[in-house]
């Protein structure tokens, strides 16, 4: 292809044609500069690709990690009635001088659990290392970071709060 057109450009030039001559010349760098638009426009568009999967990954991984936190926090919520209704039993049992009774080692055992919450931030972490701007929906990412940064470090303060009054 190339040598074809070096022939119409030296046929051109030979010629003596110079209107024409620049015609030409203009319009190969017309097609020069649409061809480099439109690579650019394709590499924009696999950039924006590659942007969409890794926001995917990250929303996934931070869906997960909220459902493992519902789920522990579920557990966690079951296991504080059960220690409420031990504790209930208990207090009742020593305030009535009650006799001793077997089921009340259970109880007494539940009355002194405490239960560690370990909430789930590892795709949070890892959404600020490579920068929040990942997630498109502004709305969204606010959400995001004040659940994480506020619902979540005001919850765990709160059990630390509980741990240091009562053990």
């Amino acid at each position: 292809m190339i040598p074809f057109f070096r022939k119409i450009r030296k046929k051109m030039a030979d010629d003596n044609r110079p209107i024409k001559y620049m015609r030409y010349a203009i319009g190969e760098i017309i097609l020069v500069v649409i061809g480099i638009l439109i690579a650019l426009q394709i590499n924009t568009w696999k950039e924006e690709q590659k942007s969409k999967k890794v926001e995917f990954v990250i929303l996934t991984e931070l869906k997960k990690n909220i459902e493992a936190d519902i789920l522990e926090l579920d557990s966690t919520l079951t296991s504080i009635n059960h220690r409420i209704r031990s504790s209930k039993i208990v207090l009742k049992s020593l305030s009535n001088n009650d006799s001793y009774y077997d089921s009340l080692n259970s109880h007494f055992g539940w009355a002194m659990v405490y239960d560690e919450m370990s909430f789930h931030t590892g795709a949070y972490e890892s959404l600020k290392s490579s920068g929040s701007q990942l997630i498109n929906d502004e709305s969204l990412r606010f959400e995001i970071s004040n659940y994480y940064d506020f619902s979540i470090t005001s919850t765990e303060k709160s059990f630390r709060e509980i741990r240091d009054d009562f053990y």
